[in-house]
């Protein structure tokens, strides 16, 4: 990998100036010798977040200079491999050599879990306790025992959601008025608008008929990229991924079990095993797109003996997939 573009990209990230955002609640703190994951589903401003972190660091006096910022879903970076990887510091370093060992450096990398053998690149970096990285993944295997393995615990992942309510205000400019008749009736309108539009920030300043197809588009990029080609040696049957997500989304707050959704979808000629659905859930819940929640019991064997229930990311991309399915208003407050 040519180094003159890694000095390009860095370049060119600390010369732009940082885009608007809204102010997410997510905290993210600073730990000794780890490395910051901030994960969640597709489109739910993780990107964003890092944006809301470099300005807290701007603020506290940290130059922009001693920020090394790389996207590593850029098409120029598609093939890069590990090794190439200590290229970055090669980059940094020649633009900036007054700084090697002598200055914090602040290192944010995008999406980058798409490299084979990543980690050991931030195990590298994190060898100098100088050295701060903040890694963001629409995955959450950036959360379990695998890549907190491959870390020796080095990692601590946060997740980042789609708009909570507070958030949603925040983005409208809206103070929260609990007092006044007009105030209280404007809340109420605005949780009206909340529940029907849902939490994705990308939708807020679309027209409202662009919704549905843009979450389809959301839901479609989720399944390739987060759990086709994520799992390639799975040969991932779409049509029964697709039948066996849309019964689950249908489901929404209500209770469910694989098993009698296994019966529905062989009614309808599919052949599959009922393991190869509880790995389709797995999936779906390693990419944030659903979780699910267990009965209440102190009894391991009667929460695995009955049913649990479903809920989707965000109720207006239940909708998008599952029209049909009246997820009403009781549903979507739950």
């Amino acid at each position: 990998m040519n180094s003159e573009l890694f000095k390009e990209i860095i370049r060119n990230f600390q010369l732009e100036p940082l885009p608007k955002y809204t102010k997410r609640t997510l905290d993210i703190h600073e730990i000794e010798n780890m490395s910051i994951a901030i994960t969640g589903v597709r489109r739910a401003g993780k990107t964003y977040r890092t944006y809301q972190y470099i300005y807290t660091l701007l603020q506290k006096g940290i130059f922009m200079e001693n920020i090394c910022r790389i996207q590593f879903n850029d098409y120029r970076l598609r093939s890069l491999s590990l090794q190439e990887l200590s290229g970055i510091e090669v980059a940094y370093f020649s633009l900036y050599p007054e700084k090697q060992t002598a200055e914090t450096i602040y290192y944010i990398f995008d999406e980058i879990h798409r490299i084979e053998g990543w980690e050991d690149y931030i195990l590298h970096l994190l060898d100098k306790p100088r050295n701060k990285v903040v890694i963001t993944g629409s995955t959450s295997k950036l959360l379990t025992g695998d890549i907190a393995s491959a870390l020796r615990g080095k990692n601590f992942s946060v997740v980042q959601y789609p708009f909570s309510f507070s958030e949603f205000l925040r983005y409208y400019k809206v103070k929260s008025d609990t007092v006044s008749s007009k105030g209280k009736a404007y809340l109420r309108s605005m949780i009206a608008k909340y529940l029907k539009q849902g939490g994705f920030p990308g939708l807020l300043s679309l027209p409202d008929k662009m919704h549905i197809p843009l979450l389809q588009n959301y839901t479609e990029t989720m399944i390739l990229r987060d759990i086709i080609e994520a799992h390639p040696d799975d040969h991932i049957n779409i049509t029964t991924f697709s039948d066996f997500y849309q019964a689950l989304i249908s489901r929404t707050a209500c209770p469910m079990t694989v098993n009698k959704i296994a019966v529905s979808l062989k009614k309808k000629g599919l052949k599959f095993s009922n393991e190869t659905l509880y790995k389709y859930l797995t999936y779906l819940k390693e990419a944030f797109m659903l979780y699910t929640v267990e009965f209440y019991s102190t009894s391991e064997k009667i929460r695995l003996a009955n049913y649990r229930k479903v809920y989707s990311i965000d109720w207006a991309l239940a909708g998008a997939i599952a029209p049909g399915s009246g997820i009403d208003i009781t549903r979507k407050f739950e």
